[in-house]
């Protein structure tokens, strides 16, 4: 399922839209250890999926968008590790990781399918 444009792709749509609110929601934290930690590890999550994307081989496809999510994951850990902190409110962390929870789903739902396609072949 590759798209001739990864930006087309829901799951590119979400992850991306993860890291902007990502950037948004650290405007207010001082920690510059900590944000540039965070943004690094969003963005390589955003960029594995548009790997992922541009992939005919649905075995490639598919470890690019585990990359992701593996990223999303480590995300959602800083996210909780910035609230035990208090570099990030709760309200800002809860809505960051509902937006990094609402990706990850996206990213399973696509992995859950090519698994199930290349079952059928």
């Amino acid at each position: 399922m590759a798209y001739p444009n990864f930006k087309q792709s829901l799951v590119w749509q979400k992850t991306a839209g993860f890291c902007k609110a990502l950037q948004l929601g650290l405007n207010s934290c001082e920690q510059s250890w900590y944000k540039d930690s965070l943004l690094l590890t969003a963005s390589r999550a955003v960029n594995q999926v548009a790997l992922g994307q541009e992939q005919f081989h649905k075995m490639a496809q598919e470890q690019y968008l585990l990359d992701a999510r593996q990223s999303l994951s480590e995300c959602r850990s800083m996210l909780a590790l910035g609230l035990e902190l208090q570099l990030l409110g709760p309200n800002i962390q809860e809505e960051l990781e509902a937006k990094a929870n609402e990706a990850a789903a996206v990213l399973y739902g696509l992995v859950k399918h090519l698994r199930k396609q290349s079952a059928a072949n």
